[in-house]
């Protein structure tokens, strides 16, 4: 199933692309108009959706926000909310 882009940043030596299914790929600029892949990640757990990232001037660090989609629990017994029905 192919990936779909959700979030794009700079990095010091180019950008980097998140998506779903927990993908990160991060791009060198090498020279104008000359991209390189410098390397493609899966962030545990396929289901992760990468959406928001951040990184510094150097090449240390880089903040990734990602989230999962999880289905409504069916049960009220389990999502922790009762209905009284009845009463008088």
């Amino acid at each position: 199933e192919p990936v779909t882009l959700l979030s794009l940043a700079p990095w010091g030596q180019g950008f980097v692309v998140g998506g779903d299914q927990g993908y990160l790929g991060v791009f060198r600029i090498q020279a104008p108009r000359t991209i390189e892949r410098f390397g493609t990640f899966r962030m545990p757990g396929e289901n992760s959706s990468l959406w928001c990232m951040s990184s510094g001037t150097e090449d240390t660090y880089l903040n990734i926000l990602s989230y999962t989609e999880q289905e409504p629990e069916t049960d009220p017994t389990k999502s922790g909310f009762s209905q009284q029905v009845g009463g008088g």
